[in-house]
């Protein structure tokens, strides 16, 4: 934060994440958060990154499903 004052950056954390990529829940604290200033949204097991979901497990059945339906419809 005190590099973003220097520079006159402006962060936006309300448009923040969180996610953790894990294979296994039992060797990582998926607990775990960010600390940033104004950040204060929890975990999302799911999240659009350049306009593909992908889950917390980096498994495609979110974005295939979404697609599917959007195909239907």
């Amino acid at each position: 934060m005190a590099w973003a004052r220097r520079h006159g950056v402006v962060f936006a954390p309300k448009k923040y994440h969180l996610i953790h990529f894990i294979r296994s829940h039992k060797k990582f604290n998926i607990k775990a958060t960010a600390n940033i200033q104004g950040f204060t949204e929890g975990l999302v097991s799911n999240l659009r990154i350049l306009g593909v979901q992908v889950n917390l497990k980096l498994k495609w059945g979110p974005h295939v499903n979404i697609v599917k339906t959007k195909a239907i419809t």
